[in-house]
């Protein structure tokens, strides 16, 4: 039984990943390379800023709209986890 629902686990783990990365595929690019460097590599918005001439506060807009966005993306997954 204990096999079987680590099983269950894991298939579930496997959708919810891709679903995230099918979700974050569909970001706007603008929006994606923003949540992508900060969130996902660990770069600050002061960073990015320097790197790209973008303002931290058009960054912070930017992540802000993707997380939105994925979280309204991916709201039936988290109805059917929770």
């Amino acid at each position: 039984m204990d096999s079987r629902i680590n099983t269950e686990s894991s298939c579930i783990r496997e959708d919810v990943v891709k679903s995230l990365m099918d979700a974050i595929e569909e970001l706007p690019p603008d929006w994606r390379i923003v949540f992508q460097r900060q969130a996902i590599d660990g770069e600050t918005f002061r960073s990015i800023a320097e790197e790209t001439g973008i303002s931290i506060n058009t960054l912070l807009i930017r992540k802000h709209r993707a997380v939105q966005f994925l979280r309204h993306r991916l709201r039936s997954i988290r109805d059917l986890i929770n």
